[in-house]
């Protein structure tokens, strides 16, 4: 495994308000501070039911936090917003169409992401 990269990234925009065309950013080093282990990630997963769902959502984190908890649509269109805190989320989604969403929860530390259906 390679212990640098290299990247670049050119314009090809033709509004004057823009990089002008032909620009080109070169980054020679990307360094990355931490990691996450998945030892780190086992610690903070939420467990949601039922999937698929229809008329509402509980979400069971595993330790107490505040913050928000979003469903995404496919379009990435943030669809319902609730903000929360301790351990246990209830959201109504029974306006919600059918479909594949995501439930973003933004803890105090984290973001944890899984999918869900709505029937």
């Amino acid at each position: 495994m390679p212990d640098s990269m290299n990247m670049m990234f050119s314009s090809s925009q033709s509004d004057p308000s823009a990089i002008p065309a032909g620009t080109v950013l070169e980054i020679d080093a990307i360094e990355f501070a931490s990691f996450v282990s998945t030892e780190e990630l086992d610690q903070n997963y939420f467990e949601y039911y039922p999937n698929p769902a229809t008329d509402q959502v509980h979400i069971h984190l595993k330790s107490e936090t505040k913050g928000w908890v979003n469903i995404v649509a496919s379009s990435g269109a943030i669809v319902r917003s609730q903000s929360f805190e301790g351990k246990s989320i209830q959201l109504d989604v029974s306006e919600l169409p059918a479909g594949i969403y995501q439930i973003s929860v933004d803890g105090e530390t984290t973001q944890m992401v899984q999918s869900m259906v709505i029937q």
